[in-house]
């Protein structure tokens, strides 16, 4: 039997395994399969698997925002941004794959909170790193850039084109 300390998050690596490879067949029975567990130890941490999903969601917000933030951004304006676009670019394909790819739209509304945490720390983040820029360019960025990550079909190339127009 594994660790009791480490079971939530082996269920959170099969969770997110099984999202990648075919996320129609996330569910409870198979995680604890996966796992090598009871169905009921999954029910201990968690009610549904949309709150698995959610958790996964806090976990990769948590995850990108520390790679932002331990990022050494160099250069221009130009390159910082650059920089930051790929961060972004690599992350938000990952993300709409992995999470959002057969998700319902109720389960990604019930992290809005965290959303909304991110979306601020977008913006944030983007005023330090171009103090320059208005709180409205800022916002701006940031939300484009939050659509980036969380839209499918959002243009990144049209969005970098916006974004160093208001920057140069």
């Amino acid at each position: 039997m594994k660790k009791l300390n480490g079971v939530k998050s082996e269920i959170l690596k099969t969770a997110r395994l099984i999202l990648k490879t075919n996320p129609n067949s996330l569910s409870i029975r198979k995680i604890a399969t996966e796992c090598n567990i009871g169905t009921g130890t999954v029910y201990n941490y968690y009610k549904n698997k949309d709150e698995i999903i959610i958790d996964l969601m806090s976990d990769y917000w948590t995850e990108f925002m520390d790679k932002i933030r331990e990022h050494d951004f160099v250069g221009d304006a130009k390159d910082k941004f650059r920089d930051l676009f790929d961060i972004f670019s690599v992350y938000g394909k990952q993300f709409r794959f992995e999470l959002l790819n057969g998700t319902d739209k109720e389960v990604i509304y019930e992290a809005r909170e965290f959303n909304k945490k991110s979306f601020y720390f977008f913006v944030e983040f983007i005023q330090s790193m171009f103090p320059s820029l208005s709180v409205e360019d800022a916002m701006f960025i940031g939300f484009n850039m939050f659509a980036v990550l969380t839209t499918p079909g959002y243009e990144f190339k049209l969005l970098e084109r916006v974004v160093l127009e208001k920057l140069l």
